[in-house]
């Protein structure tokens, strides 16, 4: 059973998708998943500190960013590929 919701959205003029993530008990907000171009990948960030996450909630996180990059470089891969 998954203790957190994902739920994707777009930034204007922005490449890469932003995902909020909020507790499915309560539905609030805990943090969001961004792009960081310093990292070049997306990164979690937390909406405040003092937040607290058991394995299964830093694992569901870490498969989701994980998600998200893959999606990244196939897509990359298939745009490189188009233009040759």
């Amino acid at each position: 059973m998954s203790f957190l919701e994902f739920e994707q959205y777009q930034i204007r003029k922005k490449k890469t998708i932003n995902v909020e993530i909020r507790s499915h008990h309560t539905g609030e907000l805990l943090g969001e998943i961004e792009w960081d171009c310093a990292w070049r990948k997306y990164v979690f960030v937390t909406s405040c500190s003092g937040l607290k996450f058991d394995s299964g909630c830093q694992r569901e996180i870490a498969d989701y960013l994980d998600k998200l990059m893959e999606k990244r470089t196939s897509f990359k891969t298939v745009e490189v590929k188009s233009d040759e």
